[in-house]
């Protein structure tokens, strides 16, 4: 069962990875900005869909290897060799991004594009007041859940046995205790408040991002984007409290019998469910919107301010003369930093710093 799950979660990064192209903005190609009526330029065409097969060739191979691999190891070393062969893949077919965007920039300026059309930048007015993503009042419901675990605890600390399991094997048989203690048991109202603090950050963060609205049909970019950014602040509400019910459950396996595999079978559930509905997301939605439809404008002669010298490699922005922290992705779906921000850095640290600090406190 455990191996299945995560060969269903490898199996739906391979597919994500391998339809970047396809949900990405139609201005943005590999990273590099071209006018939005070249989307399907016969040569842009070709690359799209041999970045696609050659994505999924080396996700094939790794779904082979790892099967080998687990005949032949115990699952806890099958689980670290599982982890680096995620890293492994990604950074591979990072490669094989990085060719095409590399012959996408000789395509552009062999084909000349920026000269043959006027740059321009478009900016609405009134985009940040109009309504983009859902109230974060929403984020009140995890926040409850969260006081109610902490009251449940606190509640019935005496009640919980001395020795509390902190982690499973496999098989449902527990192969790491500690001693309780008020740190140890609050530790999970902790996570709980942590990651609603991340989830309605990321909701401000949908809210408050640059706006990039295709000059070529600024109406119809302006509906989509809005369209974009409210189907994912609602994933994000639904994905967090969801995942802080999940965290409920720990503390509650402390005084009642929940069976092991029953409580792996959700957790990995719902986490196969959450990959699955972000990549029907992305593709009925696409980055900023691009495929959602909309009434259609006229095409015009315009395309964005070409500023593909502040993105690094096609996907890392560094631009200090822009006072923007969050941007969306050029390759890809959802939002980056602009790394020219001193503040983009450290929230960068304390996001992946946080959650890296309970995970040991939890083991």
């Amino acid at each position: 069962m455990m191996g299945f799950s995560l060969y269903l979660i490898f199996i739906l990064l391979v597919i994500i990875t391998a339809i970047t192209p396809y949900v990405t903005r139609k201005t943005e190609s590999f990273g590099v900005s071209v006018p939005s009526d070249m989307y399907n330029y016969p040569q842009i065409q070709r690359f799209r869909k041999s970045y696609l097969y050659q994505s999924l060739t080396i996700g094939i191979f790794f779904v082979v290897l790892f099967l080998i691999i687990e005949t032949q190891v115990k699952e806890d070393v099958f689980v670290l060799i599982y982890s680096a062969g995620i890293f492994a893949y990604l950074i591979l077919t990072f490669f094989v991004y990085y060719k095409y965007h590399k012959r996408m920039k000789q395509l552009k300026e062999k084909e000349n594009w920026k000269e043959k059309k006027k740059e321009v930048v478009v900016v609405d007015m009134s985009f940040y007041g109009k309504k983009t993503t859902y109230s974060n009042a929403w984020f009140f419901l995890p926040l409850l859940i969260t006081i109610a675990t902490a009251l449940w605890i606190f509640f019935r600390y005496e009640q919980i046995p001395e020795q509390i399991p902190m982690q499973y094997n496999f098989d449902g048989e527990v192969v790491n205790w500690v001693e309780k203690s008020p740190g140890t048991v609050a530790l999970f109202p902790i996570l709980q408040l942590v990651l609603t603090g991340l989830f309605l950050f990321i909701n401000l963060v949908i809210e408050k991002s640059k706006q990039q609205i295709d000059p070529a049909n600024p109406e119809k970019s302006v509906k989509q984007s809005i369209i974009f950014r409210r189907r994912w602040s609602l994933f994000t509400i639904i994905t967090g409290t969801t995942i802080v019910l999940l965290f409920a459950m720990p503390p509650l396996s402390f005084l009642f019998s929940i069976n092991p595999v029953v409580f792996f079978i959700i957790t990995m559930g719902w986490t196969f469910l959450i990959i699955f509905a972000a990549l029907i997301l992305a593709v009925t939605t696409g980055q900023g919107g691009s495929r959602v439809k909309t009434t259609n404008g006229n095409k015009g002669e315009l395309i964005n301010r070409d500023d593909d010298r502040f993105w690094k490699l096609g996907q890392f922005y560094f631009n200090p003369e822009d006072p923007a922290v969050w941007v969306e992705k050029r390759f890809g779906v959802g939002w980056t930093v602009n790394f020219a921000r001193p503040i983009a850095w450290i929230t960068f640290i304390l996001i992946i710093a946080i959650p890296l600090f309970l995970a040991i406190m939890l083991t």
